[in-house]
């Protein structure tokens, strides 16, 4: 859900267009510091302290990630994503980055949903291969966080990331 701007946004706005002779400006978002580890960016990220990343808040708003897909499909849409302001740099997540966004004391969906959203009736990919078998990657519950080795082949959904500082 948005958050309403506050009187004093929309008068930074306001002066922002008159100083600028009307034509249309852009306000960065201001970042929401959600807790010690997540900001919610105000522009569908969300910054991981912990792991120095930028996580898609909720993949399935993105047209393309609203599917389920193979481990390749996954990985080119990943490559080629192009949102928040960055045109290049998104991946699949590792398994410790996926894993580490979920909340064992949640259940369907199994985070925290004041952070993320997306959808939670599968699972996700991650680009973590099988130690004993290249054809498939680690892939972790939406449901209820648990870990599967998953074929290359199964369709399942991606929550792209990029690294930051």
């Amino acid at each position: 859900m948005a958050k309403k701007p506050t009187v004093v946004d929309l008068l930074q706005r306001i002066l922002a267009i008159i100083e600028n002779k009307g034509a249309a400006v852009i306000i960065p978002a201001k970042p929401r510091v959600i807790n010690d580890r997540f900001t919610d960016n105000d522009d569908g990220t969300i910054s991981d302290k912990e792991n120095k990343t930028l996580i898609i808040k909720d993949p399935s708003k993105i047209p393309g990630f609203d599917k389920i897909m193979t481990f390749e499909e996954a990985k080119k849409a990943c490559e080629n994503l192009s949102f928040g302001g960055y045109n290049s740099g998104w991946r699949m997540p590792t398994l410790k980055e996926e894993q580490s966004i979920r909340d064992y004391s949640r259940h369907e969906p199994a985070w925290n949903t004041d952070v993320f959203g997306g959808k939670h009736d599968n699972w996700y990919w991650t680009k973590t291969e099988c130690a004993w078998n290249k054809e498939a990657a680690w892939c972790v519950s939406s449901n209820d966080g648990g870990v599967v080795d998953g074929d290359k082949d199964n369709h399942n959904y991606v929550r792209p990331v990029r690294s930051c500082q």
